[in-house]
Formats: C-alpha cells, sequence, structure tokens
C-alpha cells in the first residue's frame, strides 16, 4: 500500500512536500493509518481527515494535489467491497517483515 500511495504522490506532485513539510507529512500517515482500523470506523476516520485537511490553512499550497490524494485513496482503498482485504486491523502480524515479526515473538 506504502509504494502504491507513495507512487500516487510522486504523480500529484506531493511528493517533495510530503518529505519536506512536516505537517503534510504526518497528515498523510495519518491517510495511511486508516487501514489499521476496524473497517467499521474507516468511513469515520477518513471523513475526519478530509475535514481537517479543508480547514487547514497551511495546505493550502497543496490542495489541487491532496484533494487528489485524497479523492484517489478513498476510490483505491476505501472500497466497502474491499475493506477486509486492505484492513490490518484483525491481523497477528501487521508487517510484511518477517525477521522484524519473528523477533517480537521471542520477547
Amino acid at each position: 500500500m506504502f509504494q502504491a500511495l507513495t507512487k500516487k504522490m510522486k504523480t500529484y506532485g506531493l511528493w517533495i512536500s510530503y518529505k519536506n513539510h512536516d505537517e503534510l507529512h504526518l497528515f498523510i500517515k495519518k491517510v495511511m493509518a486508516i487501514v489499521l482500523l476496524k473497517p467499521t470506523l474507516m468511513d469515520n476516520a477518513y471523513q475526519l481527515l478530509f475535514n481537517q485537511f479543508l480547514k487547514r490553512k497551511r495546505f493550502k499550497p497543496f490542495i489541487i494535489e491532496l484533494t487528489k490524494f485524497m479523492f484517489y485513496f478513498k476510490t483505491q482503498w476505501m472500497i466497502s467491497k474491499i475493506r477486509k482485504m486492505v484492513t490490518f486491523y484483525d491481523v497477528n502480524f501487521k508487517t510484511n517483515n518477517w525477521s522484524e515479526s519473528n523477533n517480537r515473538k521471542r520477547r
């Protein structure tokens, strides 16, 4: 998912701003974290973040790009049919780094 979202940020011209603007970086990380929630809470979280984005004056320079990004996220990752496939809420191992996962089990 991170790779797909990174590619979209680059496509929409958000990547450099994402790397250099702390508040924008944190906001996009929050959007990415939506998949860690229960599927029933994902819509509310998305709407809350979308409203937060619209109110932030510091995001005005990125409004067009960020709007495109948020629309992409909603249409690609928030579809109700695939919610259970994209959410990590009910997964025991929330990483694809198996050595990291294995180290946690040993602690």
